[in-house]
C-alpha cells in the first residue's frame, strides 16, 4: 500500500515541530542535560569508577579549589576590560569598568540559567541601560555589535592559541578539523565588520538609495558599523587582543589548579589545556542549559587521552563546571543587586530591544534610566 506523499510530508512537518520543541523547551533542556550526564556515567563508568568519583570529592583539597576561583574572576574582569576598551574606542562614549563588568557578569548568568542563549542579547541591552543612566549616547545597535566584537576577539584568540599549541597536545581528528572550521568561519564575520568600518560612508548611501527593506536596514546598520571604529584605533584593538590573551592564560590557570585540587596534577598544562580546547569547542553549540552535560563528556575525552581514570575524570569535569558556573552566577547576581536590575525584567526588555532594531530605538523605563529617549 502506497503512502499519500502528502500525508507523508506533513507527518514530517509534525515530527521535525515535536523535536524543534522538545529540544528548545527550558525543562526538556534541563532534562537532556541530566540525561546526558547519566549516560556519561553509566557508558563510562563503572561500580569501581563511581567509588573513585565519589572518593576524589571526598578527598579534594579545596584550598586549590578557591585558588581556581579567584583566577576565574580575574578572568572575568580582563574580558569587562576588553569590552569597556571596545566601548571607548567609540567616538564620545566613555565607560565605566563597573558598567562593562555588570554586563559582562549579567550576560553570564543569564547563559547559565536560561537555556537559549539570552546572554547575547542581554548583555548589550544591560551595556546600553546603564550608559544611558550616565548620558551617554550609544545605540542599542552600537551596543550589540560591541559586545559580539568582544565575543569575536575572544573566539579569534581562544582558536589562534589552540592551533598554535595543537602539536603539544593530543587531540582528537573531530576536534582538530572542527578547530580548522571554526577558524575559517570566524574569519568572515571579522573581516566583514574590518570592511564595513572602512566603507561606512558607500555603505550609508548605499541604504539610503536601497528599496523599502534596505532603507529600514539603514535606520539601525550606520549605528552597528560604529561598534567596530576599535579597527581605527591598532594599539586599542592590540590591547583588546593581548588581555584576551591573558584572559584565556589565566583560565588555563584556573583548569590546572583544579587538576590539583583532585590530585591529577599528572595530567599536566597538556592535559587541563585539552580540557580547555574540547569544553571551549562543544559550548560553541550549545545544546543543554550551561552546556551541562556536554561538558562533561568533552572533559573526561580530553582528560582519557592522559591516561586518568573516568571516575576521577568526571569528578574533575563536575567541580570545574560547577565552579564556572558559581563564579557566572554570583557575579552576575551581584552585579544585578548592585545596578538595581531584575533578570526576568532585562530578559523581557532585551528582547524587545533586539526586535526593535527593524524600528526604532528601544525604550528605556524610568526606573531603569533617566535618559530615556
Amino acid at each position: 500500500m502506497m503512502s499519500d506523499p502528502q500525508t507523508t510530508g506533513r507527518a514530517s512537518s509534525r515530527l521535525a515541530r515535536s523535536l524543534r520543541r522538545v529540544v528548545t523547551s527550558p525543562g526538556r533542556r534541563r532534562w537532556i542535560g541530566a540525561a546526558a550526564l547519566i549516560f556519561l556515567a553509566f557508558a563510562v563508568l563503572g561500580r569501581d569508577d563511581l567509588a573513585l568519583m565519589v572518593r576524589s570529592f571526598a578527598h579534594a583539597d579545596w584550598r586549590w579549589a578557591l585558588a581556581s576561583v579567584a583566577l576565574m574572576l580575574a578572568s572575568l574582569a580582563l574580558r569587562s576590560l576588553s569590552l569597556q576598551l571596545i566601548v571607548d574606542a567609540v567616538a564620545g562614549v566613555r565607560s565605566r569598568f563597573t558598567d562593562s563588568f555588570s554586563a559582562t557578569s549579567i550576560g553570564l548568568l543569564a547563559n547559565s540559567l536560561i537555556p537559549v542563549r539570552v546572554g547575547t542579547v542581554l548583555s548589550p541591552y544591560v551595556l546600553y541601560v546603564l550608559l544611558r543612566r550616565r548620558r551617554e549616547h550609544l545605540p542599542f545597535p552600537t551596543a550589540l555589535g560591541i559586545t559580539l566584537t568582544e565575543r569575536m576577539f575572544a573566539i579569534v584568540t581562544f582558536l589562534v592559541m589552540a592551533l598554535v599549541f595543537l602539536s603539544t597536545l593530543s587531540a582528537p581528528s573531530w576536534a582538530v578539523h572542527v578547530l580548522y572550521v571554526s577558524a575559517g568561519l570566524i574569519a568572515v564575520p571579522l573581516v566583514g565588520g574590518f570592511v564595513l568600518n572602512r566603507r561606512r560612508r558607500q555603505v550609508a548611501e548605499a541604504c539610503e538609495r536601497g528599496g523599502p527593506r534596505v532603507r529600514r536596514m539603514g535606520r539601525w546598520l550606520p549605528q552597528l558599523i560604529q561598534s567596530q571604529r576599535i579597527w581605527d584605533r591598532p594599539l586599542a584593538a592590540l590591547a583588546v587582543t593581548g588581555t584576551q590573551v591573558l584572559a584565556w592564560v589565566i583560565q588555563l590557570a584556573a583548569a590546572v589548579a583544579m587538576l590539583w585540587a583532585f590530585h591529577l596534577g599528572a595530567a599536566g598544562l597538556s592535559g587541563a589545556a585539552l580540557v580547555i580546547v574540547l569544553t571551549n569547542l562543544i559550548g560553541l553549540v550549545p545544546a543543554t542549559p550551561g552546556n551541562v552535560g556536554t561538558f562533561q563528556v568533552a572533559a573526561v575525552a580530553a582528560l582519557a587521552t592522559y591516561g586518568v581514570a573516568g571516575g576521577p575524570a568526571l569528578a574533575y569535569a563536575l567541580g570545574l563546571q560547577a565552579l564556572q558556573l558559581v563564579v557566572g552566577i554570583v557575579a552576575g547576581l551581584v552585579a544585578m543587586s548592585a545596578q538595581d536590575m531584575s533578570l526576568a525584567e532585562l530578559a523581557g526588555r532585551s528582547r524587545q530591544a533586539a526586535a526593535a532594531l527593524r524600528a526604532a530605538e528601544p525604550k528605556v523605563p524610568a526606573a531603569e534610566g533617566s535618559a530615556a529617549p
